[in-house]
């Protein structure tokens, strides 16, 4: 508000100097009021330029595997924080030493990551705590601002917050976690299927034989997982925003699937059938 209120009274003073400048000279010498004008455009233009304001960068890491509407969730959250969004990918030694196995490849993890419209960039082979070393070579060679994490805790093998370092630098900005989803909800869901019986839909315990009577009874539901992710009418725009009508003439191509589990087959497909013309459909298959 105060920059707008300067260049207010910038531009008023300016006006009021061409007034008094037109009113002596007018007459006598035209050519001097476009002077005036034109000097008076350039300093507000200069001033402006001078104070244009640096695009703020900000920095969010994670495994991203199996990557879910959480994990874009968490990005168009970590977009609403500044101007651009820089992912940093952890490897799969650095997941397997603090979380365990990934299910997912890093190559293949980042296929899918980059994918999301409000990634900008990714950087690669980045460490699982921030250390302060780390977020001095964040700040001085990524030009990274703040750092971007969502509200569960994130803790390191020996129990420490791998988001200490950023929190005391006063660095850090918290995001909501979208409850109800998770990689590890995914993967037990994922179990779950593989031991349902195809028939009835009972699910037996593994190493049991379908037709086995005494199991007959042994049915559980599937795991539940109560999805809290509030789709307003805003939100619901923000991802679905960049849509746009097919233009006349156009060649389409339409490729449809379940797209579960999304991954960089999917991936891979959808770049493959968008080659083919231009415009690319794509159709899911409902539950």
């Amino acid at each position: 508000m105060s920059s707008a209120r300067g260049e207010w009274r910038f531009a008023a003073a300016a006006a009021t100097a061409v007034v008094v400048c037109v009113t002596a000279t007018l007459c006598a010498v035209p050519d001097r009021v476009a002077l005036v004008l034109e000097a008076a455009a350039s300093v507000l233009r200069s001033r402006r330029a001078s104070k244009k304001e640096k695009p703020i960068r900000v920095y969010m890491d994670g495994c991203f595997d199996l990557a879910h509407f959480g994990h874009a969730n968490a990005l168009r959250q970590a977009k609403l924080c500044g101007d651009v969004v820089v992912v940093g990918l952890i490897p799969d030694a650095e997941v397997v030493r603090c979380k365990g196995p990934p299910v997912l490849r890093e190559r293949e993890r980042r296929a899918v990551i980059e994918t999301v419209k409000w990634v900008d960039e990714i950087i690669e082979n980045v460490p699982y705590d921030l250390t302060p070393e780390f977020c001095a070579t964040l700040y001085e060679k990524h030009g990274i601002d703040f750092i971007v994490h969502g509200d569960d805790p994130c803790l390191l093998p020996n129990g420490a917050d791998a988001y200490d370092a950023p929190k005391k630098q006063g660095k850090f900005k918290m995001i909501k976690r979208t409850e109800g989803v998770s990689t590890t909800a995914i993967v037990d869901r994922i179990l779950w299927a593989a031991q349902c019986d195809e028939k009835n839909g009972k699910r037996k315990t593994l190493g049991d034989d379908a037709g086995d009577e005494k199991n007959e009874n042994k049915t559980e539901k599937p795991p539940v997982c109560q999805n809290r992710f509030l789709a307003t009418a805003r939100r619901i725009a923000q991802f679905s925003a960049g849509t746009r009508p097919i233009p006349k003439h156009a060649v389409v191509v339409y490729v449809h699937g379940a797209f579960d589990l999304f991954n960089a087959g999917h991936v891979f497909l959808l770049r493959e059938a968008k080659k083919l013309g231009d415009f690319l459909l794509v159709g899911i298959w409902d539950d």
